[in-house]
């Protein structure tokens, strides 16, 4: 792998047919996930800063943003819907509130669960939360 740390953040370094990439990133999944779609990138021969251009402009809704629309749109109207909506903003929290939920990563959701599960929710309500969150991103 080409990602290594580099003080707080992590270097990306891709050489491929005689191209060379290097981003810096927040975290390790990030970069991880990214020297992927620079790979990708080089081998379609396309520039890789151009895909992650577009890529931006799908990235879409966030976390938080999903969090508030879920609580307007679903939770506001049950009964339960202060309950709900502190459980969605849990998620939102453990996530990345500004995390786009375009970008979400099978170790982000590992993540949430095992720590919605270590501080003793119940896995009725951590998939309830999660699947009507997703329901009402599809919506908007």
């Amino acid at each position: 792998m080409s990602v290594r740390p580099r003080g707080n953040s992590w270097i990306v370094d891709v050489k491929l047919k005689g191209h060379r990439v290097r981003e810096t990133l927040a975290t390790k999944d990030e970069a991880e996930a990214r020297e992927l779609e620079i790979r990708a990138a080089l081998m379609r021969g396309n520039d890789p800063a151009a895909d992650t251009q577009a890529k931006h402009q799908r990235v879409g809704i966030t976390m938080g943003e999903l969090a508030e629309r879920t609580k307007k749109d679903v939770w506001d109207h049950k009964k339960s819907g202060e309950t709900l909506s502190r459980n969605g903003w849990q998620v939102a929290e453990i996530i990345g509130k500004d995390k786009p939920l375009a970008l979400l990563t099978d170790d982000d959701i590992s993540r949430l669960v095992d720590t919605l599960k270590e501080s003793g929710v119940s896995n009725a309500t951590i998939t309830g939360s999660w699947r009507r969150c997703v329901r009402c991103s599809i919506t908007h």
